[in-house]
């Protein structure tokens, strides 16, 4: 069984409060879980987020998902209460900016990827293929039990803080983890568009998309409609 986590906070350091922060009258986060409850080979999804944030658990709740709540800088923990209080066998991590988050992709990946076999399969690594901001990323139990365990021994050394961003330690330490990578058929240029929210200008884009064609479109009908251009790029055009 495998389970969707739309992972969220309020902290964010370049655009505080963005999950919560209204796309075509409802919050970031809310359209995010809304675009990943219609993939169809999920089991069932739910919120992760920090404690005592009151106004996103408000937001997760009343788009109609269980919330999960779990330390803010150490992912591992917040992942492991989700295995815990799921029962799944693996999770299907997506980003609360990832805003044009696709059902399509979504089954797509998961489909492609076989928990039996691989700990962690994503169509972020070692090769993106769509572009940023589609991103699925498939963590098995069996593989953040390991992790968890690999990353709280005395002998573990990292260059960054793998208890928070703990996916880069598949991507970075390959040898220790089963990995699979997931591309497209088609030409890589998708790769270099940016489509997830960090900044005020990819918001500003973001909201463009959502007000000129409403709550749900697919990630090919924005690229239909605004061509090979990164969310701050069609953010620089509104009003002009």
């Amino acid at each position: 069984m495998i389970v969707g986590v739309v992972q969220a906070r309020l902290s964010s350091s370049r655009l505080r409060h963005k999950a919560i922060l209204p796309l075509a009258g409802e919050p970031m986060v809310a359209r995010v879980i809304g675009r990943v409850c219609r993939a169809k080979r999920l089991a069932w999804v739910v919120a992760a987020i920090p404690p005592g944030q009151h106004p996103l658990w408000a937001a997760c709740v009343d788009a109609g998902v269980e919330v999960v709540e779990g330390p803010e800088h150490d992912l591992i923990e917040r992942y492991g209460r989700v295995f815990k209080v799921t029962g799944a066998d693996a999770v299907c991590r997506i980003t609360a900016d990832c805003v044009f988050a696709d059902p399509d992709v979504i089954d797509f990946v998961v489909a492609a990827c076989d928990p039996l076999e691989d700990e962690y399969s994503s169509n972020v690594h070692p090769h993106r293929t769509w572009p940023d901001g589609l991103d699925v990323e498939i963590i098995t139990a069996a593989a953040l039990e390991r992790l968890d365990r690999l990353t709280r021994a005395k002998s573990w050394l990292c260059a960054f803080d793998a208890r928070e961003e703990f996916t880069r330690v598949f991507w970075e330490r390959p040898g220790l983890f089963r990995v699979q990578g997931i591309q497209r058929a088609d030409p890589e240029w998708l790769a270099a568009l940016q489509w997830s929210v960090n900044t005020p200008e990819e918001y500003a884009g973001a909201q463009a998309v959502y007000e000129t064609l409403g709550g749900w479109f697919s990630w090919r009908t924005v690229l239909r409609r605004y061509g090979r251009k990164s969310l701050s790029e069609i953010g620089l055009t509104v009003g002009k």
